[in-house]
């Protein structure tokens, strides 16, 4: 009789975890490859598997406006403008990391640092107003997962960075404001993702919000932040220059041990085993 239910256990358990996912779906969005359309290819960052960029090249800063991503680890991500507030500032356009460039200026390259730790030239993930003056915008991004091909919805996790560069003493005369870039999340509160040089200066660790002041000036620094299981991102910039912010996906490295082998693979492998040695022991006591 224990034998007769031990087995049926076996049998049975494996189809709770055949009914999670869909077919061909590991549950896991990491691949612990560098994705060839959409990661990073330059930067001394050493996560470049672990990001995707949006690319909004020919997109406006719109409501409505839309990106996507057909990644290589079987999901689609899309990304979607649905608030502007934008009052008098010139509404940002599209721009690779390495946004503020300009070698004839003794603050340059120390400003604008995301770059440096990670960038694709080829795409577009920053919304930058490449225009020097008052920039008081406020807009938020929607972003979703489906599995390719299926309508089945996965968890977002969400990088952000600042991508260029805020200053609590952007000097002027007369002096202007301090510069301000606030991102907020209703995800899960952020955590870092990755550090350049001292970080800068930032405040909001393990919140919704994320407030940066100053990843201008020395020590020069910036850092990428990620927030679990979140749907939209909201930007809220303050600066009398220049000012640019950039979102990605987070891939989350798996839990799994073995790389590939899913939540069902595993139990299917665990439970294998496991009747495995019960009937080496049930067939050593029959025969000892």
């Amino acid at each position: 009789m224990k034998k007769s239910l031990l087995l049926l256990l076996l049998t049975v358990m494996p189809l709770t975890v055949t009914q999670t996912f869909a077919a061909g779906w590991t549950g896991c969005q990491y691949t612990g490859a560098v994705d060839p359309n959409n990661s990073p290819t330059s930067g001394t960052g050493t996560k470049k598997d672990q990001i995707l960029f949006f690319d909004w090249a020919g997109k406006t800063m719109a409501v409505g406006q839309q990106t996507t991503i057909a990644a290589s680890n079987g999901v689609t991500y899309t990304a979607e403008i649905t608030r502007v507030n934008p009052g008098n500032s010139p509404l940002p356009l599209p721009h690779d990391m390495k946004t503020w460039v300009n070698p004839g200026s003794p603050l340059w390259p120390q400003q604008a640092r995301a770059h440096l730790l990670y960038d694709n030239p080829a795409l577009k993930p920053a919304f930058y107003p490449n225009v020097n003056a008052t920039h008081n915008l406020d807009y938020d991004i929607k972003v979703s997962a489906v599995i390719t091909g299926t309508t089945q919805t996965v968890p977002v996790d969400v990088i952000v960075v600042d991508a260029e560069a805020t200053s609590p003493k952007p000097g002027g005369n007369p002096p202007k404001p301090p510069e301000v870039l606030n991102i907020t999340t209703d995800g899960g509160g952020f955590k870092i993702f990755d550090t350049h040089g001292s970080g800068g200066v930032y405040s909001g660790l393990g919140t919704q919000t994320i407030t940066y002041t100053d990843t201008q000036r020395p020590p020069y620094g910036t850092t990428f932040f990620y927030s679990e299981n979140a749907s939209t991102i909201t930007f809220d910039i303050e600066t009398q220059a220049r000012q640019g912010a950039a979102l990605g996906i987070y891939l989350k490295p798996c839990s799994n041990p073995v790389p590939g082998l899913s939540a069902e693979g595993m139990l299917l492998t665990m439970l294998s085993i496991v009747g495995a040695v019960i009937y080496l022991y049930t067939r050593r006591r029959k025969f000892a």
